[in-house]
């Protein structure tokens, strides 16, 4: 229930199939249909290191929600947990899920999809069974494996090419994501 303080009433808001009790409970009161009809998650899927957290909040597609009480679950909490606020803690690999959903509103939810691994943010190219293995560090990105002799090159997410050349150790990037280019295979990569 959220409420509201307006010029001469209190608006309180509820479920809409409970305004007319909580009508008979707060004589005096504005009491006012709650029309969420769905929530989402602001990411659909992420990826994090064992022991990495991050912020999950939700957007419902109506106004007001501020005050309703949301649950948040995960259904394997050996990989990741998720506190009362959404913030998640990855803890083991392996994937899960993350769901939040009203307390007092039934049938509204929303979820996240969740993989810990320590390759947490990278995504491996292949050819053919040939493995080219991307790493990440503080400001630099190394390729490894059977295309290490073609040319390397690094984009960033506009699409600038900022790096081109067969050293496959770039190091000086900034924090965040880039696209990695060898042989016509693309894999992106963040780098912390």
């Amino acid at each position: 229930m959220a409420a509201t303080n307006l010029p001469g009433a209190t608006v309180v808001y509820a479920p809409a199939q409970a305004v007319d009790g909580y009508k008979s409970q707060l004589p005096g009161y504005d009491v006012r249909p709650l029309e969420v009809s769905s929530i989402t998650i602001d990411a659909s899927q992420i990826s994090l290191k064992p022991g990495e957290k991050r912020l999950l909040t939700i957007v419902p597609s109506s106004e007001p929600y501020a005050g309703l009480d949301l649950i948040w679950s995960s259904t394997d909490t050996e990989i990741a947990t998720v506190d009362d606020e959404g913030n998640v803690t990855a803890v083991g690999e392996g994937d899960c899920v993350v769901t939040a959903s009203f307390a007092f509103i039934p049938g509204i939810t929303a979820t996240c999809a969740i993989r810990v691994t320590e390759n947490a943010g990278i995504d491996d190219i292949t050819d053919d069974d040939q493995l080219i293995t991307i790493t990440t560090s503080q400001g630099t990105v190394s390729v490894t494996g059977k295309l290490d002799s073609e040319i390397l090159k690094v984009y960033t997410m506009q699409g600038v090419c900022i790096y081109s050349g067969y050293n496959h150790k770039v190091d000086g990037l900034c924090p965040g994501i880039y696209i990695i280019s060898v042989a016509n295979h693309t894999a992106k990569a963040i780098v912390p």
